[in-house]
């Protein structure tokens, strides 16, 4: 395995920035993110009350980005120590082992939990059968795999936010 991040960006309304760590798994090249410990934080294009954004001086708004920056900085650093890495992988071999006797029952429970949509069920048990993994990391493989078949990016993010949640529940 190994460490990395998600970076994204609303231009859209939301107004903030969010990092996401996530673990790259070399077998199979796909990435489990771990929203769990997401780090959002609303950026300088945020909304503010008419008439303040003119009131902020060139200081203010350079300092101001420079704590997101530090901000940003220490979660990077926090998500690529080997610390970090150990704890989530202990976490996940603790659960990945579980085994999956019905696959396709155990599927169609997690994907009401989840709110899969049924292509999206159909997809996941289609990827876990080619896995050939019937344990829960497989849960969370056939899922990160569906995910890089569909055309929707922020769908595919969404998938992959689940992953794990989708093997804990196994």
């Amino acid at each position: 395995m190994f460490a990395g991040f998600r970076f994204s960006n609303s231009e859209i309304g939301h107004h903030a920035v969010t990092l996401k760590p996530e673990l790259l798994v070399e077998i199979c090249g796909n990435g489990l993110t771990l929203p769990m410990f997401a780090y959002t934080k609303r950026h300088i294009g945020d909304r503010l009350e008419i008439g303040l954004s003119e009131d902020w001086s060139h200081d203010t708004q350079r300092k101001r980005l420079a704590v997101i920056t530090a901000e940003t900085r220490d979660k990077v650093a926090e998500w690529l120590s080997p610390q970090f890495l150990n704890a989530r992988i202990t976490e996940l071999e603790r659960h990945a082992a579980t085994p999956v006797a019905h696959p396709e029952h155990t599927i169609e429970v997690i994907s009401k939990k989840l709110k899969f949509t049924e292509e999206e069920r159909r997809g996941i048990l289609s990827h876990f059968i080619a896995g050939a993994q019937l344990t829960s990391a497989g849960i969370a493989h056939a899922v990160t795999s569906y995910s890089q078949t569909i055309p929707d990016a922020d769908r595919a993010d969404t998938l992959d936010d689940l992953a794990l949640h989708a093997m804990s529940l196994v």
